[in-house]
């Protein structure tokens, strides 16, 4: 009972936040497996996860720009399965473990420069 009301409140949340919660696109590279049956190799590419963030902060050094960001862990459960995160228009990587409840996710990244 209390657990769809506490969902159906931080969907409100993230609903009202409306700008100030840009999206995010997860997304991972391809994964490759050998077929013993077959002889072949099998490329598996799922589709990447859209959804919306809240940054709750930003820090520009030098050396890195990074930023911690806020998410409804049912939308991405298991983080560890992406490798880049897509934040308007810019890469990021993840630099810290996530910290992980069953409603929210905290995540941080740094910003990668494209090649």
């Amino acid at each position: 009972m209390y657990k769809a009301l506490l969902d159906k409140q931080l969907s409100s949340v993230f609903n009202r936040l409306k700008d100030l919660s840009p999206m995010a696109t997860f997304s991972h590279s391809s994964s490759k497996a050998f077929d013993f049956a077959t002889g072949e190799t099998q490329v598996t590419v799922d589709p990447p996860v859209t959804i919306k963030v809240v940054i709750l902060k930003e820090t520009n050094d030098k050396a890195m720009r990074t930023k911690v960001l806020l998410f409804k862990t049912k939308d991405v459960p298991n983080v560890s399965e992406y490798d880049t995160i897509e934040i308007g228009g810019v890469n990021h990587k993840v630099i810290a473990p996530a910290e992980t409840s069953p409603y929210t996710t905290r995540l941080t990244v740094k910003e990668v420069t494209n090649v």
